[in-house]
């Protein structure tokens, strides 16, 4: 969590696939121990592509079940999302940059 404290493990698992222009990475792995074990079903993907204009587009969806508690785990991927989200912006504004 933030580095600060440990939450976990997960499993990773891994496929790449391409559609419609599309470069799509899943992992459909899931936390397996800690306090996220009881995230069931979990399924992230990222895509990227080109755009005409020469940017890329970037997306990244995450599906998730806890069962009945979805609703409060969703809670806090939600913000563990945005916080990757400033990572990932970062990244691209310190290589853009350059």
């Amino acid at each position: 969590l933030l580095g600060l404290l440990p939450i976990g493990d997960q499993r990773i698992r891994l496929t790449v696939s391409e559609r419609a222009g599309a470069r799509i990475l899943e992992d459909s792995g899931g936390p397996v121990s800690g306090p996220l074990a009881i995230v069931r079903e979990w399924r992230h993907r990222m895509a990227v592509s080109s755009l005409p204009d020469g940017h890329t587009l970037y997306r990244d969806r995450l599906d998730f079940s806890a069962g009945v508690l979805t609703p409060i785990v969703w809670i806090g991927i939600w913000m563990l999302w945005q916080y990757r989200a400033i990572g990932i912006r970062r990244v691209i504004a310190e290589r853009t940059a350059a």
